[in-house]
Parts: C-alpha cells; structure tokens; sequence
C-alpha cells in the first residue's frame, strides 16, 4: 500500500453549516489517513503543486467541477456520500459511465438500490465514525436531563406541490406509500418502493420517478416522527438545537435553544445526561455520527430502532418503536433515576467507539477494501 497516494477534496476546517456532518467526515478521515503510511493530501495542494495522485476521495460533491479533470486521466475516484446516495442522483448521473468511478455509502440498504439502477456501478458500504480529538467526555457538570439535535423543514408543502404536479393515482400511491413508510419504521424506502410499484403497476425502473419519491418520502417521514416525538416529550426538559423551525412543534416544557455548530454540540453532547435520536429513513441501518459522537462524550444515548445499531450496541443504548413511542418516557424516567447504571453504560459504550468507531478504524477498512478491489 505504500504505493498508494489519496487527494481528498476538502480543507482542515469545521466551518461551514449547523453540526457539520461534511466537514466531520472530510477532517476526520483525512487526520486518519495522515497516521498511516500512504501519502494524502487535501487536492488543492495536488493542484498547487501540478502533481496528481493515484486516487481521488469526496465526500458528497466537493469540488465536483473537478471530477472531470482527473477521472478523464484515468484517475479512480470515490464519491463518499454522508447522507443517502440517492440524495445526489444528478451528480451519480453524470459520472457513472466512467470506468473508475468508485460509490461509497454510510448505508446497507443503498446497496441494492443503487447497483440496479445502476449496474456495474462498484458500491462500498462504509458507515460513519467518530473523531475522539474532538468528541470525549471531560468534568463539565451534566446539566441538561434530555437533549435532541436536529434539523427541521417544512415538507407538508412539498406534499401539497406534488398534489398538484402528480396524476392523481400516482399521488394515491405516493401518501399510501408514505403512511406504510410512518407505520412501518424498519422498512427501507427500496423495500416500500419496490412493494408499491408493484401494487399500482409502476415500472421499477422509472429512475426519475424512484428519485422524486423518495426525495419526499424519506424526508418527510424523518421530520414527522422527530415532531412526534417532541410532541410525545411535552412533560419532560427537553432541549432542543436546531431549525428555528422547531419553534412552531414545541409545547408543554419543551425548549428551543437555537442553532448548533460543530463545536457549540461538542460542548452541548459533554453537559447532556441523555441524547435522543431518530435515525434519517434515508440512511436506515446505518451508523449515525450523531449517536457516535453523543457514545464517544459518554452522553447516554436513547435511540429509534435500528437493526443495525441493535447488534452493534446491544446493551449500551436504549431502544424505542418511532412510530408507537414504545419504551421512549419509560427509557427516559429510567434512566434519569439510576444514574449509576446510566453512567456505567455510558462508559461501556465509549470504549466500544474507541475499539471500533473511529476514524482511525475507518481508514484501516477503507484500505482493506481498496486492498481487496
């Protein structure tokens, strides 16, 4: 492997958007590579310099106006999506056809998906991770009882547009679609969309109509349940950071505290007791940072169900049903009350990222699998 050099696009900076995911992933992983015995460097230096190296790594679509340039020299290059591919079905559009296009997803369930809209395509499953330079637990009084991150949209009138846009039986198959997705929480969005092409004789196929729904569907569903769920908490201390949106679904003693950078959520995850979580329907079964980072700061983490997570972190995270809200306030009262336990599992789940969930783990399986491609 020694022979192997790595551009990523991207900078050394957290800046850049509320508790940015992006920035995460591209410092984080490039701090990573930088510990073992490959050459990486950022691409603006590759640039600078007029060298180029022998593959290239982006997540989403940074520096996407430069794809083009290096992959038409015969240049392997990895879209690393933190989100759902599908998020970015243009971009996967325009570079598929090239030979040494390489897909990365934080996802199983986009596996399957996206090799047969896309056959040929090479898809790697790598899930997120957590950075334990900037995510660890230190003195700081644990004054917040219960805390959710998260971002907030108003997807009702993305409902109302496709009313109006849809044939009508199509947007019959589209809220049906939806109120099995909200009823049915582990059930990825291909599963459903593969179920209900069938029930109304859609052609699987039909990439654009695929991408419109589930741009809405997952989306939609994601911020109704995070809504429920708050409405559920109305009688607990609650905090809440995120979309000022968020102001207009609180009631009961619930509160708003306004937007989070990366580095206002350090400090937030360190003073939270409990961190909630609903995971993105868009990216099921993986491994969100969010519930990383909340692991690696010892923050007690209340979580959505999630197949994936549930063997991963059997013992070490509380699970509830988002769609009935089963054992979420008895989860809650429980472990407000032991805090011995609370802290004892805390502690167990910390040591389970560092062991496995870091950045530095996460190159090591990035090179193995490169190794074995």
């Amino acid at each position: 492997m020694k022979e192997l050099s790595i551009g990523v696009y991207g900078s050394d900076s957290y800046q850049g958007g509320v508790y940015n995911m992006l920035a995460s992933f591209g410092v984080g992983f490039y701090n990573a590579l930088k510990k073992t015995d490959i050459t990486v460097k950022y691409m603006k230096d590759y640039f600078e310099s007029g060298e180029m190296p022998n593959l290239t790594v982006a997540f989403n679509v940074s520096g996407v106006e430069s794809w083009h340039n290096t992959l038409d020299k015969g240049v392997p290059h990895m879209m690393w999506s933190v989100d759902s591919p599908f998020w970015h079905m243009p971009t996967i559009q325009k570079f598929y056809n090239y030979k040494h296009f390489i897909f990365t997803g934080v996802s199983p369930v986009d596996k399957e998906p996206a090799e047969f809209f896309f056959p040929g395509l090479e898809y790697l499953y790598i899930p997120h991770a957590s950075d334990p330079e900037q995510w660890y637990p230190d003195e700081t009084e644990k004054e917040y009882d219960l805390v959710f991150m998260s971002s907030l949209r108003d997807f009702k009138e993305d409902i109302d547009e496709l009313k109006t846009s849809l044939p009508p039986s199509m947007f019959d198959m589209f809220m049906d679609m939806y109120y099995y997705a909200m009823r049915n929480p582990e059930s990825s969005f291909w599963e459903i969309y593969s179920l209900y092409s069938d029930l109304y004789g859609y052609n699987l196929h039909e990439l654009s109509l695929f991408y419109v729904f589930f741009m809405k569907i997952c989306y939609a569903v994601t911020y109704q349940r995070r809504i429920d769920m708050v409405k559920k908490l109305n009688n607990y201390n609650l905090k809440i950071w995120g979309s000022p949106l968020w102001k207009e679904h609180i009631e009961g003693k619930v509160e708003y505290m306004g937007t989070a950078d990366f580095f206002d959520a350090n400090d937030i995850v360190r003073k939270s007791k409990i961190v909630l979580h609903i995971q993105p329907m868009q990216i099921l079964y993986g491994l969100h940072e969010r519930v990383l980072n909340a692991m690696n700061s010892e923050a007690y983490v209340i979580s959505d169900n999630n197949a994936q997570m549930e063997v991963t972190f059997p013992d070490m995270i509380s699970y509830f049903n988002s769609y009935s809200f089963e054992n979420l306030e008895e989860s809650i009262e429980y472990c407000l009350k032991n805090e011995e336990v609370r802290q004892a599992k805390a502690e167990t789940a910390r040591q389970a990222i560092l062991a496995q969930h870091t950045w530095d783990a996460r190159a090591s399986s990035f090179l193995t699998l490169l190794k074995g491609n």
